[in-house]
């Protein structure tokens, strides 16, 4: 303990609660390692009770080596052999180790053995919680939250002594109920009916020091103040204790900290029904508080017209929600305008961890305010469910198991529902088969749709019923698909003989095409020879002229005709040639690799080109 509260930071957080605790109840303190010690005397809480306890707690020492929780446990609780009703009883219990009584593993294993076969169950029957704090990641971490549950308590772990004091408001708040104001920044109202106030204020090493502000705008500080303001300053917190405050509206001159408190004694008290620390994932709880003055419930209608009873609720992913309380006789309440407010926690606690349930009621006059945490914990039942086709049905096997030992095994009852596709329904009930509950559903039709439902009725270890409906098991079992034979596609084959025809088809249209261009060409060439072949009229000489100058003048006009004769067959020569070439190439465009040849169609129009240029040359020279 030396090494994981170096500070002895236990001190401070034994006297904020000691200092806490009402007047009238009872507490005491031990300390334990080998041995016990009843450090503060058990007895009832009085004002000379809590100056001896805040006194003693500075001798607060860790000289012991071994940690006997199944002794100090034993000892803290010899006078409370039976329950008791309407009492609240409580143990806080703080270690930072695990069971360790001597050297000797053997004498470890029993005192751990007798602790949760023999001391647990004694609690389970006086009804008393066992609220753990581990100060220790190296302490006995699941035999202290197997002690908390078992008993409906709670744990907390926390990883340095800094952490000790909230973590004793929490725990207080569930061992000892006391009424609060609520505070909205760190302002708070007073009626008349408050008697006595308690203001917890936590501060750090850096933070001012705290002050006071009453209605009157007087303002207080631990060394200025009245007699009847009661101020113990200490490390981490302030608390401030006020006799007959006035009435009106009160600051708190510090850091804004959501776990400051205002605590009251008042004659308007607000009660409510037991809330439960522990809860299963799926169960539901009818939760019912009231006002009540001189030891009356108030039920009277003018008084209520004017009063708002509220839940404010915060799951562990931290989105409040709130909730308006009613007494109308409906869902789950008992009665309309008895004063009983009724609320029925169901749906909004599907979310596993911690949620903080605050309850205020909202008068024209006072505020009154309720805190307390509530763990919801997984489903302490496994299913496990195997489906299977047998001859054309469905079968369904299904085995079911308990988790938490926490829940009494001796009280569970366990039933099954089965919707059929019609809507139809049939209760179904599993054998209990050594430490599991066995259920086969047969004769299933495939491709329709069925429902399972799994209801469980048991008790905890502390005697609270349980109800728990486990989320419905859907079944829906397919026909076995039947294989089809794959479609084989024929390949598609080409015939080559239609290529071939095509091709030898466009060959002949070029040949035609080229054939007909010659025919063209030679007929333009008939025609221009036709006319040069004409006579031409010779102009009329005087007769005196010579006949050498007659003969001289008719030679040189045919000369000029042959040349140019010649000069028009080299032009065609070269246009057809121009237009061969033009053919051949759209004719390779067209065939791709195709080759086409022409050579002796070439052969003939030149020879038929020369012949006309020879006769042409001839008759000129005629």
């Amino acid at each position: 303990m030396k090494q994981n509260d170096p500070n002895n930071l236990r001190a401070p957080a034994m006297r904020m609660l000691v200092n806490l605790l009402p007047p009238g109840s009872e507490a005491g303190v031990w300390t334990f390692a080998k041995w016990t010690n009843e450090f503060v005397r058990h007895g009832k809480v009085t004002k000379d009770w809590q100056t001896a306890a805040t006194n003693k707690a500075s001798q607060i020492r860790s000289p012991g080596q071994f940690t006997d929780i199944a002794l100090v446990l034993e000892d803290s609780s010899r006078d409370w052999d039976q329950p008791v009703p309407y009492e609240r009883r409580s143990v806080i219990l703080l270690t930072d180790g695990v069971v360790d009584v001597s050297k000797d593993p053997l004498r470890n294993i029993e005192s751990r053995k007798k602790l949760l076969e023999e001391i647990v169950p004694y609690y389970k029957r006086s009804g008393i919680k066992i609220h753990t704090i581990a100060l220790s990641e190296n302490a006995d971490i699941e035999l202290l939250e197997n002690l908390a549950v078992q008993t409906d308590g709670a744990h907390i772990m926390v990883k340095s002594a800094d952490q000790l004091q909230k973590a004793f408001l929490k725990l207080f708040e569930k061992s000892v109920k006391r009424e609060t104001l609520p505070l909205k920044g760190n302002k708070f109202s007073v009626d008349s009916s408050v008697n006595e106030l308690t203001i917890l204020v936590f501060n750090s090493p850096d933070s001012p020091r705290t002050e006071l502000k009453d209605p009157e705008g007087n303002q207080f500080k631990k060394n200025k103040k009245p007699p009847k303001i009661k101020w113990h300053h200490d490390s981490g917190y302030d608390l401030i204790t006020i006799s007959k405050p006035k009435v009106g509206e009160w600051e708190i001159i510090a850091d804004i900290d959501p776990d400051n408190r205002v605590m009251i004694v008042s004659d308007l008290k607000l009660k409510s029904s037991q809330v439960p620390n522990n809860l299963i994932n799926g169960e539901s709880f009818l939760y019912e508080t009231w006002l009540e003055e001189e030891g009356e419930i108030i039920d009277k209608p003018d008084f209520h017209k004017f009063v708002k009873f509220s839940i404010e609720q915060t799951p562990p992913e931290g989105k409040t929600k709130s909730f308006t309380m009613k007494d109308h006789g409906l869902a789950g309440d008992k009665a309309p305008r008895d004063g009983i407010y009724t609320y029925k926690f169901a749906k909004s606690l599907r979310t596993t961890g911690e949620h903080e349930i605050i309850t205020q009621v909202n008068g024209e006059t006072f505020q009154r305010e309720f805190r307390h945490t509530i763990t919801v914990h997984d489903d302490p039942l496994s299913i496990e469910t195997k489906q299977e086709i047998v001859d054309g049905k469905g079968k369904v096997d299904i085995e079911i198991m308990l988790t938490k030992d926490w829940i009494d095994p001796d009280s569970i009852e366990i039933a099954a529902e089965i919707t059929y596709p019609d809507g139809l329904s049939e209760l179904l009930e599993p054998e209990f088969d050594f430490d599991l509950w066995k259920l086969v559903v047969e004769d299933i039709e495939l491709d329709k749709k069925y429902a399972i439902n799994i209801q469980m009725i048991a008790q905890t270890g502390t005697g609270r019923p349980v109800n728990l409906r486990t989320p419905i098991i859907d079944i829906f079992m397919k026909s076995p698909e039947v294989e089809k034979p794959p479609i084989v596609e024929e390949p598609v084959i080409e015939e080559p003989a239609e290529e071939v025809e095509t091709e030898e088809v466009s060959l002949l249209l070029i040949i035609l095409v080229f054939v007909g261009f010659n025919l063209i060409v030679l007929t333009i060439i008939g025609v221009v020879y036709f006319f040069n072949k004409k006579e031409k009229p010779i102009p009329m000489l005087d007769e005196d002229e010579d006949e050498d100058e007659e003969g001289d003048e008719e030679e040189e006009p045919l000369e000029a005709e042959a040349n140019n004769a010649d000069e028009q067959a080299e032009e065609a020569i070269a246009t057809e040639e121009n237009l061969e070439s033009e053919i051949e190439e759209k004719a390779a465009d067209n065939l791709g690799e195709s080759e086409v040849n022409a050579s002796s169609g070439d052969e003939e129009l030149d020879a038929e080109l020369e012949a006309i240029a020879k006769e042409n040359q001839d008759e000129n020279k005629d």
